[in-house]
């Protein structure tokens, strides 16, 4: 994995924010607004 290498699943983004050669070591994980939620505001 790289620096900056990221994927979504369901509603969640992830993007690999350190990592050495062969070890995630740490990410961050936002949440995506799902279009049910967008639709109530």
């Amino acid at each position: 994995p790289e620096v900056g290498e990221s994927f979504d699943y369901k509603n969640l983004h992830v993007t690999v924010t350190e990592a050495d050669q062969r070890t995630v070591l740490q990410v961050k994980v936002t949440i995506q607004e799902t279009e049910t939620e967008k639709e109530d505001e």
